[in-house]
């Protein structure tokens, strides 16, 4: 038992014998030995994504590849390194504070990394590396993110506090008088729209707060696998 995770960790370790691409593999975190059935909580990360890209459909419809590293509350900006993307995709990033923030991709065989500041509204969630290409053929791809620190930062199979969206911080501030009036003239309306239906009754609405329902997570992620990190 982890304390940390509230729960139990197993690594597991995967090594390729022999070449130097195209060693694919896949997982699934099952309660079963035969069927995928997933572990309600289930979820796996990595430190570093050796993944294929698929090639894009005859349909023209770009394909569409997200990672989800994650930042705890002590990481203050993360770096973002990629390697031998072909520079035939592009790169943004989502989360509750980034709406689309561009980042650079890698050349045939090159590295390239950019730093980019963390909010302090993304520490304990995850953010979105979400990778769109067009590419007709299928390329594998190395993704790895640090820290401040050059420290190893998680990629999350399922993202922490769900997938990212961007969080609109829109300052709304009004006088309660002029807020008071708003309604009464709202509710002279209503009462006027429906003055010729006698079955209609307007009275102060009642307000029920919706309950939150929370799924169970199932682990499926896949990755490929180059024998070692390029430098």
């Amino acid at each position: 038992m982890v304390a940390h995770f509230q729960g139990y960790v197993y690594k597991v370790v995967v090594r390729g014998l022999s070449g130097n691409d195209g060693n694919l593999y896949r997982f699934f975190l099952s309660s079963s030995p035969n069927l995928h059935v997933p572990i309600p909580g289930g979820n796996a990360f990595t430190y570093e994504y050796c993944c294929r890209v698929p090639a894009a459909p005859p349909s023209g419809w770009p394909v569409t590849v997200h990672l989800y590293p994650f930042a705890n509350e002590h990481v203050v900006s993360i770096k973002q390194s990629n390697f031998d993307r072909d520079n035939s995709a592009r790169l943004t990033i989502f989360s509750v504070a980034k709406n689309g923030h561009d980042a650079p991709v890698s050349g045939d065989g090159q590295w390239t990394s950019r730093v980019l500041p963390i909010d302090s509204r993304e520490y304990g969630l995850s953010l979105d590396f979400r990778l769109v290409s067009e590419a007709t053929t299928f390329n594998d791809v190395i993704f790895y993110v640090t820290d401040q620190y050059d420290t190893a930062v998680p990629f999350f199979a399922v993202p922490l506090g769900g997938p990212p969206r961007y969080k609109y911080d829109i300052d709304m501030k009004a006088h309660k008088g002029v807020m008071r009036v708003v309604a009464v003239m709202l509710f002279k309306q209503l009462r006027r729209h429906y003055s010729n239906y006698s079955h209609y009754s307007l009275s102060r609405p009642a307000l029920r707060r919706g309950a939150v329902s929370s799924a169970s997570w199932g682990l499926s992620p896949s990755a490929g696998r180059k024998s070692s990190r390029l430098s």
